[in-house]
């Protein structure tokens, strides 16, 4: 045991701590060790606090997701008559999102295109003979390739209308479906986010396959355009992380 005697005279007092300590190697390791424990006290609970949030309680509930979907225009209903094999590109990017859309969760670009010449084609006709036998039209069609570099990329032709879009989110799957457990409100919202997945360039490339009909002998057939009326939507998903409270 270590028997601390001390001149109490305030002047010597922590001169005579400091050569107590110079001369005891037991007070020195007793004294290193405490500190050692002081300090790591909050290095080890910042490190528990890393691993465990908080909130980690919630993998516990059970959750399910009540959400509201919709379609926002990005380019409204527009029409553009095209030569053949003409090419039209729209090149777009996130920050040219419409101003209501930027606040939304953004799933999915989808592009919908209408051959408006499917139903009456506007092939010029000349010949003496055109109105006994004007010969018959050819179908016009419309080639689009989309690109986006969270999505893969989208291609389709069509002679009437159709649609086709670049899907940039996946639903998760969760063994406890429609229930979500194992998971914190927190983690649920970030497997739904899609604020990263759509940065970047959309490319849109329209082209037009313009086709004439088969001319007769007394008539000829010539087609030197089509017309295109297209719209590109923005479809988005918001969910809310609802907890279930009834029974399973």
């Amino acid at each position: 045991m270590v028997k601390i005697e001390f001149d109490m005279n305030p002047k010597l007092f922590f001169q005579n701590i400091f050569e107590l300590f110079k001369k005891k190697r037991s007070l020195q390791l007793f004294t290193g060790i405490i500190t050692l424990l002081l300090i790591s006290m909050p290095v080890h609970s910042y490190y528990l606090e890393s691993i465990i949030p908080a909130n980690a309680h919630e993998r516990e509930n059970m959750y399910f997701i009540d959400a509201e979907d919709g379609g926002i225009a990005w380019i409204a209903e527009t029409s553009r008559e095209f030569s053949n094999q003409e090419t039209f590109s729209i090149l777009m990017d996130e920050t040219q999102f419409p101003e209501e859309a930027k606040e939304m969760n953004i799933v999915a670009v989808y592009l919908s295109v209408y051959v408006m010449d499917s139903e009456e084609d506007n092939e010029d006709t000349s010949g003496l003979g055109c109105l006994a036998n004007d010969g018959q039209d050819a179908p016009d069609s419309v080639s689009v390739v989309m690109d986006h570099p969270s999505a893969e990329s989208v291609s389709f032709t069509t002679e009437s209308s159709t649609w086709g879009g670049l899907e940039l989110f996946t639903y998760p799957k969760f063994e406890t479906y429609p229930f979500i457990q194992g998971y914190t409100v927190e983690e649920i919202e970030e497997l739904f986010d899609t604020s990263e997945e759509v940065i970047g360039e959309y490319s849109i490339n329209i082209t037009a396959n313009v086709e004439s009909g088969d001319s007769t002998f007394e008539c000829e057939r010539e087609d030197s355009s089509v017309t295109i009326q297209y719209q590109l939507t923005l479809s988005y998903f918001d969910v809310q992380v609802v907890e279930w409270i009834g029974p399973i």
